[in-house]
């Protein structure tokens, strides 16, 4: 039996309407009440994140924000966190503003946009369907909680570019592809795979104990930080080659059929 399991959300768990379905929800249902701790594993943010973890009925560890922060949703409380410092921002801040590239600043608990009152209804709308409110951002440095995460929202064209300039603009930042549209920048310790790691060698489990599933390249590290890496059917083709098994798509209950032919 996997005593840990991690479960990527949206294009993994999540299908294109960000539902999760019922059988879904049954199997890790079950395999929680045998004994596995089955962790959701995902670029959203706890109070996102939380939402889902309710409506499965699992009330224990997330990580969350691509692995920058691991919570217990149970008392709320932060176990691990990788903060970046604000100077290291800056830089891509004005690159952003001068090219007209929507970003946001994510504390633990806060989402923050420039002037939240002219962003534009597809961008609001894209924060909706994450159950986000988003808050106008203050003075930079006038943030008094941790920053987290730093994301680039546009068109994957604009977003092809910009992930070659944004590297090119810092080497002490983790900066990584969550989606077609989304580049998240983090601190350089932050990924899955390291969150992943840390939470079993805190709960005494051995790699060859840990299933994981995903569908982006912001899973990569994670999928290589199990025992068993499952990819999703649509995922990149790169993420399958490195897959030790590829399972149906998000829209055909892969991570069903995954958690059925191994866990049982």
């Amino acid at each position: 039996m996997y005593k840990l399991i991690a479960i990527d959300m949206d294009g993994t768990l999540l299908n294109d309407n960000h539902i999760i379905s019922e059988k879904s929800i049954e199997i890790i249902k079950e395999l929680s009440s045998l004994g596995s701790e089955v962790v959701l594993c995902t670029g959203r943010g706890p109070t996102s994140t939380k939402f889902y973890t309710d409506i499965i009925g699992i009330n224990g560890v997330g990580i969350t924000f691509n692995g920058a922060i691991t919570i217990d949703f149970e008392n709320n409380q932060i176990i691990n966190q990788y903060a970046i410092n604000a100077p290291q921002l800056e830089s891509f801040m004005s690159y952003c503003r001068k090219h007209q590239i929507h970003f946001d600043i994510n504390t633990p608990f806060d989402l923050y946009v420039d002037k939240v009152e002219q962003m534009s209804k597809e961008i609001g709308d894209i924060y909706a369907s994450f159950y986000i409110h988003p808050r106008s951002l203050p003075q930079f440095d006038s943030l008094a909680d941790p920053l987290i995460k730093f994301t680039c929202i546009g068109t994957s064209e604009q977003l092809n570019q910009l992930q070659i300039d944004l590297s090119l603009l810092s080497q002490e930042l983790n900066i990584t592809r969550s989606a077609d549209t989304f580049i998240d920048v983090l601190n350089i310790q932050a990924d899955k795979g390291n969150a992943l790691k840390n939470l079993a060698e805190l709960r005494g489990i051995k790699k060859e104990e840990i299933l994981a599933i995903g569908n982006y390249y912001n899973d990569i590290t994670m999928l290589e930080s199990a025992g068993l890496g499952i990819a999703m059917d649509n995922s990149p083709e790169e993420l399958k080659l490195l897959a030790d098994d590829i399972t149906l798509s998000n829209n055909e209950d892969g991570v069903y059929h995954a958690l059925q032919k191994y866990c049982f």
